[in-house]
């Protein structure tokens, strides 16, 4: 029972090392200009799903590169703009085209600003229950002056 407690994690790690996988092996095979091959791996891992938010933007943006290398501009686009809507500050390395490099900084642009961090709104203010007291009835408050009324058994 213990060896089962200890392996639950594993398919979140395999998910996070699959993908630092895919990613690995896309740039790879971007750099041998073997861009159907990159992308089909990216999306496989996409497909996977499970990822980090940060692991997810990455695919997304290499999926991005590849597409545009194959010249689908318009879902290079799509695929770009994924990924900074997921990760403003992703960037490219150097050895990247600068046009693609142009144009994910011209999509950055184009993104609405982020939205205000959340501030803290103070709590709700709730008073306390009145004070019971020792016998039940509440402390502090007055209690009505018997009238004939209320002893009228009738």
């Amino acid at each position: 029972m213990v060896l089962i407690a200890l392996l639950a994690p594993a398919p979140a790690i395999a998910q996070v090392e699959d993908a630092a996988a895919a990613l690995a092996k896309a740039r790879r095979l971007l750099g041998k200009a073997r861009d159907r091959a990159a992308l089909d791996t990216l999306v496989a891992s996409l497909k996977h799903g499970g990822h980090a938010r940060g692991i997810t933007a990455r695919l997304h943006l290499w999926v991005g590169v590849a597409r545009y290398n194959l010249g689908k501009r318009k879902a290079a686009r799509r695929a770009l703009r994924i990924a900074l809507e997921l990760d403003r500050k992703l960037t490219l390395p150097d050895d990247v085209s600068p046009k693609i490099t142009a144009l994910l900084d011209e999509i950055r642009a184009t993104l609405p600003p982020p939205a205000a961090p959340k501030r803290d709104e103070p709590a709700a203010t709730v008073k306390p229950p009145p004070d019971k007291g020792r016998f039940g009835f509440t402390v502090g408050a007055r209690s009505k002056p018997a009238t004939n009324a209320d002893d009228d058994d009738s």
